[in-house]
């Protein structure tokens, strides 16, 4: 058995406005507001949210509301950081909300907060020299392309070999970012990730990149 990886989701943001606040020449936070769109190569819909996201150092905050998504009973999600404690929720129409948290400070059990983690909120994970093995900003068909289904411990367990260039303006977030698939199937469940020894048919055997983010201005 060998399993050939390919594309699933591509993850849009489109930044509205931004605040900068300066001290002693370094940038100390920000605030964004925007739209950010995951679109699915497959049957499911895309989904589609505008956010509000304020960043001081390693600290962050970010705020969704639904503009379109097929599940829409959800109407805010919220994830706060306090740069080692990730602290989620999601608050529903009929009132109920729902809540984790864990001992990571990369929402990577969702693409569209994790893109947003990685656009705006990764200066501290990305203050080290690159090649480095990270956890991914994102996990949804990330291992071997097999789905997450929302599970949270493969989010919590699996690293990935990445490279990255950053902006040259402060706080330093990333211009380019990739991460490497070591050419081996995993598999993601509900306690973490399975190594199954199984190689990827070739050449993904040898390993490749399976995740890809540009940052165009800042």
């Amino acid at each position: 058995m060998r399993s050939s990886p390919m594309v699933w989701w591509a993850t849009l943001i489109l930044a509205q406005g931004l605040t900068l606040s300066a001290h002693a020449g370094e940038a100390s936070g920000f605030e964004v507001r925007g739209e950010v769109r995951a679109f699915a190569f497959g049957p499911a819909p895309h989904v589609e949210w505008r956010f509000e996201l304020v960043v001081a150092r390693e600290r962050w905050d970010m705020k969704l509301e639904p503009l379109a998504q097929p599940d829409a009973r959800v109407v805010v999600r919220r994830a706060v950081s306090d740069g080692t404690t990730l602290y989620a929720c999601s608050r529903y129409k009929g009132g109920e909300i729902e809540g984790l948290v864990l001992p990571l400070s990369v929402p990577n059990f969702d693409p569209c907060l994790g893109t947003l983690w990685l656009a705006y909120c990764s200066a501290k994970a990305l203050a080290q020299t690159p090649p480095t093995d990270l956890p991914p900003p994102v996990t949804e068909f990330v291992f071997g392309g097999a789905p997450t289904g929302g599970w949270i411990a493969p989010g919590l367990e699996g690293r990935l070999q990445a490279w990255w260039t950053l902006h040259e303006l402060p706080p330093g977030l990333p211009r380019h970012f990739w991460m490497k698939d070591p050419g081996e199937l995993r598999l993601p469940h509900q306690l973490g990730l399975a190594h199954t020894g199984i190689p990827h048919a070739p050449p993904y055997n040898r390993g490749f990149t399976n995740l890809v983010f540009h940052g165009e201005t800042w």
